[in-house]
C-alpha cells in the first residue's frame, strides 16, 4: 500500500466526525482497513499525535487517551512513509486453501472470548479488578456479595495478602466479528468439498452408437443435449478427455 492509497483511504473519513474517526481507530476498524499490524498501527497513531502538534490552529479533541483531528489525520500520508516491505505485509493477500483447519482453529483460538481465570492460591474464580483497552487484570478478593452487602471469606479482608498475590493481568483480544468470519470461511470450505466431490464423479449416460429411425435419433439428440448442459454446469461425462 502506497502513501497515495493510504491518503486515499483517509480522505473518505473526511466527513466523519472525531468521535466516529476516533472510535474507528480506538476499535481497530482503521487498522484492519489499512492492514497494518499492531506495532505498525501504533506508529501510525504517534505519527498523527505528532502531526497535529505541528499545525497551528487547529483544534484537538482529547479522547480516551488519543488526540486527534480530522484535518490533521488527512495530512498522514505525507508523514507515514510506506517502506517496501511494510507495502508488501500491507497488500498480500490469502487463498482461502491457504486456510487450513488448523489454521482457522488457531485463529479461532486467538479471538475467543478469554475465560476467567481461576485463583491458583485457593482455585475460586477471580473477578475483573482493572481493564485497559485489551488488558484486563484479575484478582481473588474473597468478596461475597449478598442481600445485606459485602462480606469477605473467613481469613479475608480488604486488599489482602492473598489478594496481592493472586493478581494477575491478561490480554483479551477477543473478536466476535472474526469468529463469525472463521465460521463463514468454515462452511464455505465444506461447501467446496462438496462440489468438488461432485465433479471427481463423472456423470454417467447411456452410449451413443448411431441410431437409423426417427425416435433413435432424437434419443441420440437427447443425450448430445444433455451432455451439452452437464458440461455447460462445470461437471464431466463420462468419456470426456
Amino acid at each position: 500500500m502506497s502513501n497515495e492509497t493510504v491518503k486515499k483511504v483517509m480522505a473518505e473519513k473526511r466527513r466523519m466526525t472525531i468521535g466516529q474517526l476516533t472510535d474507528q481507530l480506538v476499535s481497530g476498524a482503521l487498522r484492519r482497513e489499512l492492514g497494518m499490524d499492531k506495532t505498525e498501527f501504533a506508529t501510525l497513531v504517534s505519527v498523527m499525535r505528532s502531526t497535529i502538534r505541528r499545525i497551528e490552529g487547529l483544534e484537538a479533541t482529547p479522547r480516551m487517551g488519543l488526540i486527534f483531528n480530522t484535518a490533521a489525520v488527512l495530512r498522514i500520508g505525507i508523514d507515514f512513509p510506506v517502506t517496501e516491505e511494510r507495502a508488501k505485509k500491507m497488500t498480500m493477500k490469502t487463498d482461502i486453501a491457504e486456510l487450513t483447519s488448523e489454521k482457522l482453529e488457531e485463529i479461532s483460538q486467538r479471538y475467543r472470548k478469554t475465560e476467567v481465570p481461576k485463583c491458583h492460591i485457593c482455585g475460586a474464580e477471580m473477578t475483573i479488578q482493572r481493564m485497559s483497552s485489551s488488558r484486563i487484570t484479575y484478582g481473588c478478593a474473597g468478596a461475597i456479595y449478598d442481600e445485606t452487602g459485602c462480606h469477605y471469606v473467613e481469613g479475608r479482608s480488604l486488599a489482602d495478602d492473598h489478594y496481592a498475590e493472586s493478581r494477575i493481568t491478561v490480554v483479551d483480544v477477543s473478536d466476535p466479528d472474526v469468529l463469525a468470519l472463521v465460521e463463514a470461511l468454515e462452511k464455505a470450505q465444506q461447501r467446496i468439498a462438496e462440489l468438488e466431490s461432485k465433479l471427481a464423479n463423472p456423470v454417467q449416460l447411456p452410449k451413443t452408437n448411431g441410431y437409423w429411425t426417427e425416435q433413435e435419433k432424437a434419443y441420440e439428440e437427447a443425450i448430445t443435449l444433455a451432455k451439452r448442459q452437464i458440461h455447460l454446469a462445470g461437471f464431466r461425462c463420462e468419456g470426456d478427455e
